[in-house]
């Protein structure tokens, strides 16, 4: 299902029904949520004041409230509104059968689009389309019939007033290296559309159109630009307060202290057991810096199972002194050595072996090139209570 930013009431076509529109990820498909929609209107066919929203749903984004969405819809004066994107898909000869526009995104998009039930019903009958068959292709030969157009008042959304598709829209269509992205003057630029934040209230600007869309579709290859998106517009982080999601349904891990002399001494007793997991597989610099920061985290060592794989006999010397110095401080140490000649994939297997071999509750890995600057960031990370974090 789609993602709502804003309390939404909606109706999950197929839900629980086996999928039978063939391969929408490599090909023209998706006939079968023509024929489902198609289904579901029966019930409204006669309504000629209900206006419906269908949408695309894993990779749809939902920004505004209905009566937003109502608003900006009624201002077209269309009883039918599509999304547009800027490319013609998947029939390109089809390209120079439709209407000029002198600004906007020219060619239809079936991911997202709005009318009164009564027309969607009589749109969506006028003709058959298998299961199999094209969804978009469906829509856009009904939309390049003039007659049906002018019949039905269908319209395009061309300037993205009520829904942004991303694919042709953004510059970064490949998987990025991190789910947040560098923004400047706490806007995030990404081609035709920018990331924006009002005090608190992160949106979505179309640039080159001058709009603010109100729902947002990763289609195509924009999926991991949805996805990063996602972080700020689903209100999960704002330049203000960070990361808002990174703390539902977390957990506190009560300090215990008792007091000796005055002195507060740290013995929290109550905390999980964890393997920390150490990989040095290059040469790397700063290395000594690396594990004081590691021994100077705010954690019980008596909780903490020890686990290091170097792969550099450059670095043994530092590695012995480290352990030999701070080891019997730990629940327990295991140290793979150069000399051993176990390659990395399996000493990260060895690692996780050990962590189900010790009973931890938490596996926590390293890599020598990652320093810990916050000394509290393994009790961070374990209260924020999550499967992977």
């Amino acid at each position: 299902m789609y993602n709502c930013v804003v309390s939404f009431i909606f109706q999950v076509l197929g839900m629980g029904e086996k999928w039978k529109g063939g391969d929408i990820r490599n090909g023209a498909a998706g006939g079968f949520k023509v024929n489902l929609l198609k289904k579901e209107l029966v019930k409204f066919k006669n309504d000629k004041e209900k206006i419906i929203l269908f949408t695309d749903s894993y990779d749809v984004v939902v920004l505004a409230s209905a009566d937003a969405i109502l608003d900006q819809f009624e201002r077209f004066n269309a009883r039918v509104l599509f999304s547009t994107e800027g490319f013609c898909w998947p029939d390109e000869s089809l390209a120079s059968k439709y209407p000029t526009v002198t600004r906007g995104k020219r060619f239809l998009n079936s991911g997202g689009f709005i009318g009164y039930a009564s027309e969607l019903y009589r749109l969506l009958t006028s003709s058959e389309v298998d299961d199999t068959g094209d969804d978009q292709l469906f829509y856009t030969k009904i939309y390049l019939n003039e007659k049906l157009r002018n019949k039905h008042k269908i319209k395009l959304d061309h300037k993205a007033e009520v829904f942004q598709s991303l694919n042709g829209a953004v510059i970064w269509t490949r998987p990025m290296k991190s789910q947040f992205l560098p923004m400047y003057n706490n806007v995030l630029h990404l081609g035709d559309v920018e990331l924006r934040f009002k005090g608190r209230e992160a949106y979505l600007q179309n640039t080159a159109y001058n709009t603010v869309p109100l729902v947002v579709h990763g289609n195509g290859r924009s999926k991991m630009v949805l996805n990063t998106l996602g972080n700020y517009l689903a209100k999960s982080w704002n330049s203000e307060d960070g990361c808002l999601s990174c703390w539902d349904d977390s957990i506190l891990l009560e300090d215990k202290h008792i007091y000796q002399n005055v002195v507060s001494v740290f013995q929290p007793s109550t905390y999980p057991v964890v393997l920390i997991a150490v990989f040095i597989e290059q040469a790397t610099p700063f290395l000594e810096e690396f594990l004081v920061k590691l021994n100077k985290l705010e954690y019980p060592k008596d909780k903490i199972h020890f686990f290091l794989h170097n792969a550099v006999e450059y670095h043994s010397k530092l590695v012995e002194e480290f352990l030999s110095e701070h080891g019997e401080s730990y629940r327990s140490v295991k140290r793979i050595n150069p000399e051993d000649n176990i390659e990395e994939w399996r000493a990260r297997n060895l690692a996780i072996e050990q962590c189900l071999t010790k009973n931890c509750e938490y596996y926590f890995n390293v890599d020598g090139e990652a320093h810990l600057d916050n000394p509290h960031a393994l009790r961070l990370l374990i209260e924020q209570n999550r499967y992977v974090s």
